[in-house]
């Protein structure tokens, strides 16, 4: 159903060949979508790569290192583009570059910290003495993190990485246990999830995840793979037009479900007329959400051979 079709529809419930106030009907025709969507909300699909970037340093854990009088020192295996780390106490810290012609490591940035609980520090490794048109001066030496200091502190969750993914300093990654997707940030209509991730399409996740205010997905950082999720959504807010009768905007409802928005929406505008037509079309347009939902229910007892994952 279109924006125009509905525009006509409601109008003769009542209205006779227009529905004066425009914007009250854009309101109501909003309001009842949300509402009719409840009934058997759209369904889709979002694809995750799940994949955690190389970490450069050998036998990476996230394990806790203690400093107490000798320093902790994390070399590189190969070229690295940023640092992430995480410390509690008081200390200071220095990224350091390896000189091949005096064989000794240059410190290129220096910096102290007195944290009271453990604290993300993330940056990228650049060489100064680069000439580059690119916004950051990643570096091909070799590199190393160094930690010292009077005060015993701690350190966890270390990396170098090889790879990064755009020239801000945000988009560094945390190298953590786990990895977070606000999905509300991949479909700003996203409303839950409908079942299990499956990674790869076909490996059903039944444990070692779990959600956080509902839309955060948190999944362990090694399940690395495509990780689908079948979600619901609401559909799309439809906008103010002044002239809805040629408005050709298709309403994002089930196409089953559609079919009750005239009701709906007259019942919402007559509602604010404090006219008796609101009651009947709203008891009209129950009882036909009733038999919707009797048919879903009878089809709910159908079942079958899920050979796709879904």
């Amino acid at each position: 159903m279109k924006i125009n079709e509905l525009y006509a529809s409601v109008a003769q419930l009542g209205f006779e060949d227009s529905v004066e106030d425009i914007p009250a009907f854009f309101s109501a025709a909003n309001r009842a979508q949300m509402q009719i969507n409840a009934l058997r909300p759209l369904t889709a699909i979002l694809d995750i790569y799940h994949r955690r970037p190389e970490n450069l340093i050998p036998g990476a854990n996230h394990n806790v290192y203690e400093y107490t009088g000798e320093e902790i020192i994390f070399t590189a295996s190969g070229p690295a583009r940023a640092y992430y780390f995480e410390v509690m106490g008081e200390g200071r810290w220095q990224v350091e570059l390896y000189n091949e012609e005096t064989g000794e490591w240059d410190v290129k940035s220096e910096e102290e910290f007195a944290f009271g609980a453990f604290t993300p520090v993330y940056g990228f490794v650049e060489d100064d003495e680069l000439i580059t048109d690119n916004p950051v001066k990643f570096t091909n030496r070799p590199v190393r993190l160094r930690f010292l200091g009077e005060y015993a502190f701690q350190i966890r969750n270390a990396a170098l990485w090889k790879i990064v993914y755009s020239s801000n300093v945000e988009d560094i990654p945390a190298y953590e246990r786990y990895a977070r997707y606000d999905l509300k940030k991949y479909d700003p209509n996203f409303i839950g999830v409908c079942d299990n991730p499956f990674v790869d399409g076909f490996t059903r996740l039944t444990k070692d995840y779990y959600f956080e205010n509902s839309s955060i997905l948190i999944l362990p950082a090694e399940e690395e793979g495509e990780i689908k999720i079948k979600y619901k959504k609401a559909p799309r807010e439809l906008e103010y037009t002044d002239s809805p009768e040629d408005d050709i905007t298709e309403i994002e409802l089930d196409p089953e479900l559609v079919q009750l928005m005239p009701l709906l929406v007259a019942a919402y505008i007559w509602a604010d007329e404090g006219d008796g037509k609101a009651q009947y079309y709203l008891d009209l347009y129950y009882r036909r959400a009733a038999e919707i939902e009797a048919k879903n229910r009878s089809r709910e007892g159908a079942k079958y051979a899920n050979v796709t994952g879904w």
